[in-house]
């Protein structure tokens, strides 16, 4: 009668490697059938955004160099400034030398966010999800005196004088008068038409000739220089429409609204 045996079973065999990680190596010896099941058995985890210089479900050759490299994603904030830049402006109504700041100059702050790669602790990709301005770039202004202000403001108080006799200006009640009608296009209800009040009110009292005599700063606005004006009509000097159809421009472009503008020359006293 012919024997019965059982089938031979044979074991796996063995194999020996070594795995660089973390900053130094180690030799794994194992009998798993893939690199994945012989990392698990050593201990040695490897997450989903690591680089392994051979895929985790391939066997492992005998005396094999594995490197594994660490991959991390982080979200990181940085502020960015931008400098304020510096101009000077030439002003025949101040001393030859002296100067005298007209605008102050204020660093813009742009906040970044930034997703950032890093294999192994080093950088090695960033790219930017947001950008958030903090505050606006403003320019230093600064006028540099270039004249005799002796002179400058006898000829000053002389053309004050002479425009006053010879203007018909409009009192303070019609020319806010036009100002609250001129507003309607700006979309300013009375709110800002109260801060527009109490802005010229300190500036000029309304008063079409009003004339700075240590500037050359005019009219209700209160330009500088009163000469700006001529850009919304020529008769810049006594007009009041004039004046407050190019005020209301300059403060729509700079400040965005009346309210912006008093606030501004409440805490700088300018605007």
């Amino acid at each position: 009668m012919a024997s019965l045996s059982a089938p031979s079973t044979s074991k796996a065999s063995d194999v020996t490697f070594t795995v660089h990680v973390d900053g130094g190596e180690r030799e794994v010896t194992t009998s798993q059938p893939t690199l994945g099941g012989a990392l698990a058995e050593a201990n040695i985890a490897v997450d989903a955004d690591d680089q392994v210089s051979q895929p985790l479900t391939d066997p492992v050759a005998d005396g094999a160099e594995v490197t594994i490299n660490r991959v991390e994603t982080k979200t990181i904030s940085e502020d960015e400034v931008d400098k304020y830049q510096s101009s000077e402006v030439e002003d025949a109504t101040l001393a030859s030398g002296s100067t005298e700041v007209e605008s102050e100059g204020v660093d813009g702050v742009t906040s970044n966010t930034y997703e950032v790669t890093y294999i192994d602790g080093e950088e090695v990709n960033r790219t930017l999800i947001l950008s958030v301005k903090k505050t606006e770039r403003v320019d230093e202004v600064v006028r540099v005196g270039s004249g005799d202000t002796t002179a400058a403001s006898s000829t000053d108080a002389s053309a004050s004088s002479s425009s006053t006799s010879s203007a018909s200006i409009a009192p303070a009640g019609e020319a806010q008068q036009i100002a609250y009608n001129m507003m309607s296009s700006y979309g300013w209800g009375d709110g800002e038409f109260s801060c527009l009040v109490s802005l010229w009110n300190r500036e000029s009292n309304w008063n079409v000739t009003a004339s700075n005599p240590y500037s050359s700063a005019y009219g209700i606005p209160q330009a500088l220089p009163g000469s700006k004006m001529a850009s919304a009509g020529s008769d810049w000097q006594t007009n009041a429409a004039t004046q407050i159809k190019w005020g209301l421009g300059y403060i729509s472009g700079r400040y965005g609204t009346p309210c912006a503008a008093w606030s501004h020359s409440q805490s700088t006293g300018w605007y």
